[in-house]
C-alpha cells in the first residue's frame, strides 16, 4: 500500500506541477520536487523488488511432475541438465496420456497419497487439445485439481491449441493464472520428436518456466 501511495503522490505532483506559470521560482521548485519524486519512486521499487524477493521459496522441496510424454522429458532433461538440483524429483509422466488417463485411474490422488510431495508440475493438454466436450473437460480438470489435494501446483498447457485458443482458455478460466501457464509462452529450440523441445530447448525451456513460477506463479518456488 505504502509502494501504491508514493506512486500516486508522484503522478498528483507532477500534473500539478505542469499547470503551473514558468516563473523562474516555479522552475526551481518543479527541480526539487522532480527530484523528491524520483527518490520516492526508487525507493518504492526497492521495497517491491526485497517484498518480490522475500515470496521466493528456496528450501529443499520434493516435486511431483506428472503428465504426458512432456512431462516424462521435463523430469529427465531436468535431473540430466543441472546436477547440483537440490530438490528430490518424483518423475511420474506417462507418454501419450491425457488428463482423462489421470482422472480415471486415480493416478495422481494415488501419487500424493504415496508421496506427499511439497509442489506438482503437471504437463497435460497435447494429446487431447481438439476435445471437444467442453463441459467434461472442466469436470476433468477440476477432479486433476482435486485430486492434487491441496498441494501447491501449476499446469502447462499444449503450445498448440485449436484456432481459437479454447482449449487454452478453459484451463486458464478454471485453474487461473498463478497455476496455469501454455508453453506458447516460451522461447525454445525444437527437437526431432513434433513439438518436443531438442535437448538444448530443454534447457531453455527449464529455464523460462523457472524464471516463470519465481516472478508469476502463486508457489514462487526456485526451481534451479
Amino acid at each position: 500500500m505504502k509502494s501504491i501511495n508514493s506512486f500516486a503522490f508522484i503522478i498528483v505532483t507532477s500534473l500539478l506541477l505542469i499547470s503551473c506559470r514558468d516563473t523562474a521560482d516555479m522552475k526551481e521548485l518543479k527541480n526539487v520536487s522532480f527530484s523528491f519524486a524520483g527518490k520516492i519512486a526508487a525507493a518504492s521499487w526497492r521495497v517491491i523488488q526485497k517484498e518480490a524477493e522475500n515470496r521466493i521459496i528456496d528450501k529443499k522441496q520434493k516435486i511431483l511432475i506428472i503428465g504426458d510424454s512432456m512431462a516424462d522429458g521435463f523430469g529427465f532433461f531436468l535431473l540430466k541438465n543441472f546436477r547440483d538440483l537440490k530438490h528430490t524429483l518424483i518423475r511420474a509422466g506417462v507418454t501419450s496420456t491425457s488428463s482423462m488417463f489421470w482422472t480415471n485411474s486415480d493416478s495422481l490422488n494415488y501419487l500424493v497419497n504415496l508421496n506427499d510431495p511439497d509442489f506438482i508440475i503437471i504437463f497435460l493438454g497435447s494429446n487431447e487439445y481438439k476435445y471437444k466436450d467442453t463441459a467434461n473437460l472442466v469436470r476433468v480438470i477440476k477432479k486433476i485439481e482435486r485430486d492434487t489435494r491441496g498441494v501447491p501446483f501449476i499446469w502447462v498447457g499444449p503450445e498448440l491449441d485449436t484456432k481459437d485458443g479454447r482449449y487454452n482458455r478453459i484451463l486458464e478460466s478454471v485453474l487461473g493464472r498463478g497455476r496455469y501457464v501454455s508453453l506458447k509462452e516460451f522461447a525454445f529450440e525444437k527437437g526431432k520428436i513434433k513439438n518436443h523441445p531438442s535437448e538444448k530447448g530443454w534447457t531453455e525451456l527449464i529455464g523460462q518456466l523457472n524464471e516463470w513460477i519465481i516472478t508469476r506463479s502463486d508457489y514462487p518456488l526456485r526451481l534451479l
